[in-house]
């Protein structure tokens, strides 16, 4: 898996700036977000189901009727991830609502699958599942809930964008299992995620975008092309890795049945 940084250099390479003169970072980081989102936007078009992370949040504070603040929050270049296969790569796990900066581990949520929780500081066999989503949050009696029995009396939805949740009145850890879209690049050490080889449209795409100003169009158009040639493929491998041999229909039978060809085999 490549960093932004290995990324960089190919745009340079591909631009004719090796040296990075004036395809510097500061200058191709903004256009190589966008790259980056618009990737990402074709991979969850194809294959959503590559984009699912496991995300923990800990101590969350009593009283909390929103995780929000872990959608939004702002970024600590360099912080370790959470989790080993959590999305938010590169940024520090939950400090707590009403601490200076909560981190933004949800960062990209667009579609929570799952919720557990479990008393803050507690064995992880003590992890019970919140219900929902839904569209309206039950108004209930925060006293009501014993130590180890959140879950089934708790729900979450997930409306405006915004994660919210049954409050309590304990410290809580929550362990978010949901679909994320692109982090935000903020520096040349974070790593591009979704796939492996998410480096070679991203880097395509990008030298299209800053190389606008000074280049050749018809190399450009040809590098678009590569870009599109490069996301089909991941898209493909995508699919295959996840959907194991999904059938493609073809034309009718002579019986009146589909003949189907299957990827894969």
């Amino acid at each position: 898996m490549r960093t932004v940084g290995d990324a960089i250099k190919k745009v340079q390479a591909l631009l004719g700036d090796p040296r990075g003169q004036w395809v510097k970072p500061a200058y191709v980081l903004p256009l190589m977000d966008v790259a980056y989102s618009t990737v990402y936007i074709n991979i969850k078009n194809a294959s959503a189901k590559n984009l699912c992370g496991i995300v923990t949040i800990p101590s969350v504070p009593a009283g909390t009727t929103s995780l929000y603040p872990w959608q939004n929050a702002t970024a600590v270049p360099g912080a370790s991830p959470v989790a080993e296969n959590a999305p938010a790569v590169g940024l520090a796990g939950g400090t707590g609502a009403g601490a200076p900066n909560p981190q933004p581990v949800l960062q990209g949520l667009y579609d929570p699958i799952e919720i557990w929780v479990k008393p803050a500081g507690s064995a992880p066999w003590q992890y019970s599942r919140l219900n929902g989503p839904r569209d309206t949050l039950p108004h209930l009696d925060p006293s009501f809930f014993g130590n180890d029995t959140f879950g089934p009396r708790m729900y979450f939805s997930f409306l405006g964008n915004q994660l919210r949740i049954t409050p309590v009145n304990a410290d809580l850890d929550f362990e978010v299992t949901g679909r994320f879209g692109a982090v935000p690049i903020a520096n040349v050490d974070q790593l591009l995620q979704g796939a492996e080889d998410m480096w070679v449209p991203v880097v395509f795409e990008t030298a299209c975008l800053a190389g606008v100003e000074r280049s050749n169009p018809q190399i450009l158009a040809g590098y678009q092309s590569r870009s599109t040639a490069a996301q089909d493929n991941l898209i493909a491998q995508l699919i295959r890795g996840e959907q194991g041999n999904p059938a493609r229909f073809q034309k009718m039978s002579r019986e009146g049945g589909m003949i189907a060809w299957f990827w894969g085999v």
